[in-house]
């Protein structure tokens, strides 16, 4: 468990830092034992605060402090330019010296998963930086003459002058897009984006975003053979830096590739004697309609992969009996916010919960391996096209008509020709035909209709709206910005339970590596995600290395609405009587979708999850949020404490 806060304030004030910061330090005291520095230079005050396993530190003799939460990665490279010695210092005292070196150029030598702030004690700046993928969160609030930050946006709300109020903008973009904004659910308070930098000074404010994938160059290393053993090496070395000596680690395992993959190459590497797993699964008796191609019940990989690997030790989750709302208050008290897909934290948070009693203290995922490690090639033909190599397109349409039903002709204009036409001129057709992934998105909320033209959604949903010619693959940077805004949750889950999630499929480096990987290697005869599958078949048994089935996580969703039915129908009532509910989402579609009740038979259909397990119960959580949200504020008027923290019995 870790956070930080810090403020630096450059014109006089009345305050000390010490009183500034007191009531953000009241409301991140639940992640930890606090320790403070106070940086010199040309400021009025300053202090930084860390708690738990953040890192803070004051280094006079180069010219700064800093604070960090997360992990930084000692790569060769940073020792090559640091001295050896940077295995013995802590992270900020890491970043200092990075900071000292690089300056504005210092994320760029640095890995791993973190957020981190240095405040120069020459320049009087605050330099603020997040990880590539945003993996730990940072806000911030600037006023006249001073600047605050912290890992969460809602202990701001205890900063002199920022209040206590509802950002109502975000609340829009959240009940249609999600969190692909900087803006954050308090009013004045900002997050800095994945992959993003920023140096504010007394007069001014810099930032820029620091991390892109879309100028990579493409290596072809000629085979997939080749491809896949570089892919290999780099996943067993973002696996291995994944977990530090002395922690005991856990995966949540779905049984597809990702998740398998990282929980083979831990047990492969022989430094645990015993792994456990999380997996959900319905109950044994469950039976009912899934979408095409999707597995409800998981245990078949997951006990196959067992058997391969006899350190795995197997848990098999099922949420029948749990509330729909278990600890969510709890959660936001620490600073998590509504989840994007709020039923898939059902499983997670059962499976953090297991992974806490079990004594796992690193539960790794494969949340992001799509976006690199196992990243599919569906631009394979047109890539093909693109460079000449027209023998191998033809070659590429003739493997997959073998494997799939259809015409190589089909196959030449769908994956190789089509794509080749200006990305405007598609986006344009599939807008107009509604089929475009920006209309999925505003169909799948419950916003009230008059208020969506006040959403940028084309700006926060930025690869949906404007799609990478080359295909999302190479646009990384863009694709991280939504889950980015919901690590506060993470942070949150860690500091109740002391389970800190981590994803070895968001290394830096793995994703760098991937992104240059041609189209072709990726899907290659008729295979999809033929370099991942090539890379782990000797770890991965037939069960998951072949399959082409997807999981259905929680796939008794429509169950666990139903048996909650009076639950929600008290919700939406509820939701009726607030303002804020009103002002942002359509309350009177919830009513017809409650109403409307479809059979269970349907729960599989597009349109029954569009509208339930999207739009429903995504609008359901956004308003419960927003109610706890203002019954916080009025606990904190009232002289009540700025955090209430029921832990759970393990």
């Amino acid at each position: 468990m870790s956070a930080f806060c810090g403020v630096v304030v450059w014109e006089a004030s009345d305050a000390t830092a010490e009183q500034m910061l007191r009531g953000v330090e009241d409301t991140l005291a639940p992640y930890g034992e606090a320790r403070s520095v106070r940086p010199s230079g040309p400021f009025h005050a300053a202090r930084l605060t860390a708690f738990g396993q953040a890192s803070v530190a004051d280094r006079p003799d180069a010219g700064a402090s800093a604070v960090v939460v997360g992990r930084l990665v000692r790569t060769p490279e940073l020792r090559q330019h640091l001295g050896e010695s940077i295995d013995a210092m802590s992270d900020a005292e890491v970043l200092v010296l990075a900071h000292r070196r690089w300056e504005r150029a210092a994320p760029e030598h640095l890995h791993g998963a973190y957020a981190g702030v240095v405040v120069d004690h020459h320049r009087g700046e605050v330099f603020a930086v997040r990880d590539h993928v945003g993996s730990r969160f940072l806000a911030y609030h600037r006023g006249d003459g001073h600047v605050a930050f912290s890992t969460t946006a809602l202990s701001l709300t205890g900063f002199p002058g920022v209040g206590h109020e509802l950002d109502r903008a975000k609340v829009l973009e959240i009940a249609v897009t999600g969190y692909g904004s900087e803006r954050t659910l308090v009013r004045g308070v900002s997050s800095i984006g994945p992959g993003s930098a920023m140096r504010l000074g007394r007069h001014g404010t810099d930032r820029w975003r620091w991390w892109t994938t879309c100028a990579a160059p493409i290596d072809d290393r000629g085979s997939l053979a080749a491809h896949a053993e570089a892919r290999r090496a780099e996943f067993e070395r973002s696996v291995r830096d994944a977990v530090r000596d002395g922690e005991q680690p856990g995966v949540l395992l779905s049984g597809g590739l990702d998740s398998s993959s990282v929980a083979a190459v831990l047990a492969a590497s022989g430094r645990f004697d015993r792994i456990p797993t999380y997996t959900s699964v319905p109950p044994r008796s469950w039976s009912g309609p899934v979408p095409y191609m999707r597995v409800a019940d998981e245990r078949f990989a997951v006990e196959a992969l067992a058997r391969r690997h006899a350190r795995l030790v197997p848990r098999f989750i099922d949420t029948k009996a749990q509330d729909l709302f278990e600890h969510s208050e709890t959660i936001w008290e620490l600073g998590g916010g509504p989840d994007r897909n709020p039923l898939n934290m059902l499983w997670e948070y059962r499976g953090i919960l297991d992974a806490a009693a079990d004594g796992v203290d690193a539960l790794l995922t494969g949340g992001l391996g799509n976006a690199g490690f196992s990243a599919d090639g569906p631009l394979w033909v047109a890539e093909l096209l693109a460079r000449g190599r027209l023998i191998g397109a033809w070659r590429e349409s003739d493997a997959w008509s073998e494997q799939h039903p259809r015409s190589r002709l089909r196959n030449l204009w769908g994956f190789g020709l089509y794509p080749l036409i200006p990305a405007g001129v598609r986006h344009r057709r599939a807008t107009r035909r509604r089929v475009d992934l920006l209309s999925e998105a505003i169909d799948a909320s419950a916003i009230r209709p008059d208020r969506l033209p006040e959403v940028d959604v084309a700006r926060i949903l930025a690869t949906a709206a404007r799609p990478h010619p080359e295909g999302w693959t190479r646009d990384l940077a863009r694709v991280f910005q939504d889950p980015a805004g919901q690590v506060e949750t993470d942070a949150a889950y860690a500091a109740l339970y002391g389970v800190e999630l981590r994803d070895p499929t968001a290394d830096r480096r793995l994703l760098e590596h991937a992104v240059t990987q041609p189209e072709w290697w990726r899907r290659h005869q008729g295979i999809t995600r033929a370099a991942c599958r090539a890379a782990m078949a000797d770890l991965l048994p037939p069960e998951i290395v072949d399959r082409q089935s997807i999981g259905f996580q929680l796939a008794d969703w429509f169950d666990r609405l139903t048996d909650a039915r009076e639950v929600l129908r008290g919700e939406v009532s509820a939701m009726k009587d607030h303002p804020a509910t009103r002002d942002a989402i359509d309350v009177e579609r919830l009513e017809r979708l409650m109403h409307a009740w479809p059979d269970r038979s349907r729960m599989a259909d597009q349109d029954v999850q569009r509208d339930y397990l999207n739009a429903f119960i995504r609008a359901v959580y956004l308003s419960r949020y927003l109610r706890w949200f203002e019954g916080r504020a009025r606990r904190i008027a009232r002289g009540g404490p700025a955090v209430v923290v029921n832990r759970p019995d393990l």
